[in-house]
């Protein structure tokens, strides 16, 4: 079974960072991962 996922993309103006969530697993974890540009936050 293939599960798909749709990413949330965000600029945080306090961390100067882009961070990506997972809208299923916000419960549990947020942000999921971060990066300084959008490839290498899509990339982790």
């Amino acid at each position: 079974m293939n599960s798909h996922y749709s990413p949330i993309v965000q600029w945080s103006k306090e961390d100067r960072v882009f961070v990506i969530c997972l809208r299923k697993f916000t419960e549990f974890v947020q942000p999921c991962t971060h990066g300084h540009t959008y490839e290498k936050t899509a990339k982790h």
